[in-house]
């Protein structure tokens, strides 16, 4: 799988998890309209639970 445009590698990555996918999608759009560099994608399988979206963000940007 390719990354997006603009997203790099060298940068360490938290996600964020929630357990429906509505919430997930709510979370990225308020993140999005703060300006924030997420991605939505599919959990690692090891994790996966019910949701099967999480929230990418770089670490550095952690609050």
């Amino acid at each position: 799988m390719q990354d997006p445009p603009g997203r790099d590698r060298q940068v360490d990555r938290g996600i964020l998890m929630s357990e429906n996918a509505s919430k997930v999608i709510q979370a990225k759009n308020l993140l999005k309209k703060n300006e924030w560099e997420i991605w939505v994608m599919g959990p690692p399988p090891e994790i996966r639970q019910e949701c099967d979206l999480v929230i990418e963000f770089p670490l550095i940007e952690e609050v």
